[in-house]
């Protein structure tokens, strides 16, 4: 009986526990790989800082089309307008790098690199 208590108890234990992510989502804490979502009129988060060598991904989630512009003296490829999918750049030189969505104004980020 006291068994089957112990082994009830923990598999209570292992579904609450598994409720909850410990870094084990790639990218989700690593400040090396951060992650931008691009929704309808907004980048969350729409700042951010990593280390050099950082690979920054955006993944498109809202229902209108959008993209991520830098300036062409940044030196970095925009992305296609899109509604879907996702885009990343790896950045190997520290600075502020300001980013736009084209299509929608006041919609900007900027990613620094330390």
């Amino acid at each position: 009986m006291r068994s089957k208590k112990r082994a009830a108890g923990a598999l209570i234990l292992v579904a609450i526990l598994s409720q909850f992510s410990f870094g084990c989502t790639p990218g989700a804490s690593d400040p090396s790989r951060p992650q931008i979502s691009v929704l309808d009129n907004v980048f969350t988060p729409s700042t951010v800082t990593a280390p050099v060598g950082a690979v920054v991904n955006w993944s498109w989630g809202g229902t209108q089309p959008h993209n991520v512009v830098f300036s062409a003296s940044s030196g970095i490829n925009s992305s296609d307008t899109q509604t879907s999918g996702s885009f990343t750049v790896q950045f190997n030189t520290p600075g502020t790098y300001p980013y736009f969505c084209s299509l929608h104004t006041g919609m900007v980020g900027t990613i620094t690199i330390r």
